[in-house]
């Protein structure tokens, strides 16, 4: 098999087990505890408001998944790069362009807060924060 293809193989692998699995957000926020849609009527959220936050969460999502996909397919360059003793400068761009797509992802995570902090009126802001607050202090 050669190497393209070993490469579509295992991109598709890693984007059906994504899929299979859920989304990368609802698994990161499963192990953190509660989400903000669980304090839907502390916080007092519209319908509007949540469909606005699912949105963009979906979003997030979906830029996440392109993103991992893309990081399965440098490991597997870096993988063959190791096994052949590879270019050490081709070995650099590729750990330095897996960093890259890291810090993507948590940039468009970050992006993705703010954007929701926007979606809330003032109050509800500052009581998601307290919300928060009181979370961390507990861990």
């Amino acid at each position: 098999m050669n190497r393209r293809l070993v490469k579509v193989v295992v991109a598709l692998a890693a984007i059906f087990l994504m899929i299979g699995f859920g989304t990368a957000f609802a698994q990161q926020q499963a192990q953190q505890g509660k989400t903000i849609f669980d304090y839907k009527s502390d916080l007092k959220l519209t319908d509007d408001q949540v469909k606005k936050m699912r949105e963009l969460l979906g979003d997030l999502d979906k830029e996440v998944k392109v993103y991992r996909a893309k990081l399965t397919l440098i490991d597997v360059d870096l993988q063959n790069l190791m096994e052949k003793e590879g270019d050490m400068n081709d070995l650099r761009k590729k750990i330095k362009e897996a960093y890259d797509i890291q810090a993507s992802i948590k940039i468009a995570d970050i992006e993705t807060a703010r954007k929701i902090n926007q979606v809330l009126k003032p109050d509800q802001l500052k009581k998601w924060r307290e919300i928060q607050q009181e979370a961390a202090a507990k861990k």
